[in-house]
Formats: structure tokens, C-alpha cells, sequence
């Protein structure tokens, strides 16, 4: 009983600290800018998709499936692995397409007003797509990168893939936030 009361009282505190109700529910409409992003998205993950297809009979049994820091192969597994990256690619885009779908649920910097919605909810729903392309066209390039390997035509991935890899999925993030609290500032 006293559990359950206290659990009640935990979500109550956190219903009114984090749960604005004067939020307005709505949908931004895509722009010719998401349409484009939405659909770089969907061609990435479908040209994703079909490159592991073509690949998988060609690779050996086993292939490199990570590297150490160097970039050299440190870690071998089933080639069944390259079809991993695709499946993880096409959820993540499906999750996060799912996600966009609710902005008005999403946890943003400052007060969401009636006034500032629509922006608001613009910026962080493109967020989302740019960053769910930048994730899949991210696997598409390891998954590449690991096919490469297996097929004898490099050793190892570059010494920049990663500081490049990070910067892909920071730049955005940094962005967003930039956009979005100058953005705030004029309303």
C-alpha cells in the first residue's frame, strides 16, 4: 500500500514538473526540405538493404565484425552478421518515424507555447529525420566497411572513419540546438 502510494506520488511530481497541458497537439506539415530528407532516408535504407542482399553469398564464412581503436580487425563472427546492421537500420528509421509523429510529447529547452509550437516542433521533427538518415547511411558505411574487409580489399577501417562518424551524428545535434534556442529567443 505504501508503495503503491509512493509510486503514484512519483509519477504525479513528474506529471506536473515535466507535463506541460497547455502544450498545443499538433502536426507540423512537411516542407519540400522533409519530403527530401524523408526520402534520402528511404532510399538509403532500401539501397542499404539490397547491398547486404547482393553481398551475402559473395563474403566468406567469416568475417571481421570489429575493429580496435587503429582500425584494425580485432574480432571475426558469422557472416549472417552483415544482415544485422540493415535489420537494427530499417527499426531505428521505423522507431524514430514513429517518434516524429508525437512532437508535442517531446522534452524541449524552453516553454512550449501556442505561438512557438509550430517551430518548435518543425525543427525537432527534421531533427529527427536528419538524424535517422545520418544513422543509417552511419551502418550503411561500417556494414561497407566490414564487406570490404571480408573481401580481402583493405585490412582495416580508416584512421578517420570515426572522428567522422562522430561528427556526423554531434553537427546535427549541435545545430538543432543552436536553431532551435534562437528560435525561442524571437518569440
Amino acid at each position: 500500500m505504501i508503495v503503491e502510494n509512493k509510486g503514484n506520488m512519483i509519477i504525479t511530481k513528474f506529471k506536473q514538473r515535466y507535463h506541460e497541458p497547455d502544450r498545443p497537439k499538433i502536426r507540423p506539415e512537411l516542407t519540400p526540405v522533409d519530403w527530401l530528407i524523408e526520402c534520402l532516408a528511404i532510399f538509403a535504407i532500401l539501397s542499404f538493404i539490397g547491398y547486404s542482399i547482393y553481398w551475402f553469398p559473395r563474403v566468406p564464412q567469416i568475417i571481421p565484425i570489429h575493429f580496435n581503436a587503429k582500425g584494425e580487425v580485432n574480432d571475426y563472427g558469422n557472416k549472417a552478421s552483415i544482415l544485422i546492421f540493415p535489420i537494427i537500420a530499417l527499426f531505428t528509421y521505423a522507431l524514430l518515424t514513429v517518434i516524429a509523429l508525437f512532437p508535442y510529447n517531446f522534452n524541449f529547452a524552453g516553454k512550449i507555447t501556442p505561438e512557438n509550437a509550430p517551430r518548435q516542433y518543425r525543427l525537432a521533427t527534421r531533427f529527427i529525420r536528419i538524424l535517422k538518415t545520418v544513422i543509417i547511411f552511419i551502418f550503411f558505411y561500417i556494414s561497407a566497411m566490414i564487406i570490404r574487409t571480408a573481401m580481402n580489399k583493405t585490412d582495416r577501417i580508416g584512421i578517420w572513419d570515426i572522428p567522422v562518424i562522430l561528427c556526423a551524428i554531434f553537427i546535427p545535434l549541435i545545430v538543432y540546438f543552436v536553431v532551435a534556442s534562437r528560435k525561442q529567443k524571437l518569440h
